[in-house]
């Protein structure tokens, strides 16, 4: 997440690699907020992606981004008719 690679990229990929993961035993971790919340993490400590977000929220640089909306009916219409009328006019080509 921080280093660019996955933990243990230093050893031989195998399954022992997995065993030390699935054994709670992980990579020694460097001093900060990021990674504090790497730790949490990999024990466990987030009940959810939600109470996660709540907390990365907080670190330096941290953005909001609009939360995606579910499309309605109307506008899904809207679109379809919009498109057609491109295809009708020939300035848009269907693979049909």
């Amino acid at each position: 997440m921080t280093r660019g690679h996955e933990p243990y990229a230093e050893l031989e990929p195998g399954p022992h690699i997995v065993d030390l993961l699935r054994d709670m035993k992980f990579p020694e971790l460097d001093q900060g907020c990021v990674y504090v919340i790497i730790d949490r993490c990999w024990k466990g400590y987030y009940d959810s992606v939600e109470s996660l977000a709540k907390e990365t929220a907080g670190l330096d640089g941290a953005v909001s981004l609009p939360r995606a909306e579910a499309l309605d009916e109307s506008h899904v219409s809207e679109m379809q008719d919009r498109y057609q009328r491109l295809v009708d006019d020939g300035m848009l080509e269907t693979d049909e």
